[in-house]
């Protein structure tokens, strides 16, 4: 992704029930935060560690994505209304897929912020499952930081990372046009394109 690269509830109810929702939503938001600054500190150490082979610069940032993001998610989104009409086989190939090429992708891009300086400075809830938490990376060559939002999405007691928007420019977003483009050029055959995303994750 090139761009990608750098690319309620209101009253009436009485007032009462309002203190349990706030707390509820400033652990959401809370947990969020300490998530993103789990996986930033993780991922700096990773980028940075001279000691590790490349394998294992590899391993370890393709465990940051699985434990991290919500890449089943994800990958459901970006897919779109051909997720709906995919067969059951079709969508165990196609989410294997996705997620080789987004690892196949994003650990060669991993080593371009060596030396990057990355701070989360604010987080807020955006409801009951939802938080966004707002980050900025500093490149050593640059006096200006990127600002890279992270939208994180609590299921089944999970909390994990659903979009990370750079510039308010969105990833998932972009990712889903970029494939949607593809469906339509090759005529919505959706096992040609499970093809192609597998040669993808193969460079």
């Amino acid at each position: 992704m090139n761009t990608s690269r750098r690319a309620v509830l209101l009253g009436g109810i009485g007032l009462a029930i309002l203190p349990s929702f706030a707390v509820q939503a400033a652990d959401i938001s809370k947990e969020a935060r300490e998530l993103i600054e789990t996986l930033g500190a993780q991922a700096i150490t990773t980028i940075n560690d001279d000691s590790l082979s490349e394998v294992d610069r590899r391993e370890k940032f393709t465990k940051l994505l699985v434990d991290g993001f919500d890449i089943p998610a994800i990958a459901r989104f970006c897919l779109g209304r051909y997720w709906r009409s995919a067969s059951d086989a079709q969508k165990t190939d196609y989410q294997t897929a996705f997620q080789k090429m987004i690892i196949a992708i994003y650990a060669t891009r991993f080593r371009e912020y060596r030396g990057v300086n990355f701070r989360v400075v604010a987080s807020r809830n955006e409801g009951e499952d939802h938080a966004m938490v707002i980050s900025n990376l500093q490149p050593p060559t640059s006096s200006q930081a990127a600002k890279v939002e992270w939208r994180v999405l609590k299921a089944q007691g999970k909390t994990k990372v659903v979009d990370v928007i750079v510039e308010g420019v969105s990833m998932s977003l972009t990712q889903q046009q970029d494939f949607a483009a593809a469906m339509q050029s090759n005529g919505g055959n959706l096992d040609r394109f499970i093809a192609d995303l597998k040669q993808r994750a193969a460079v």
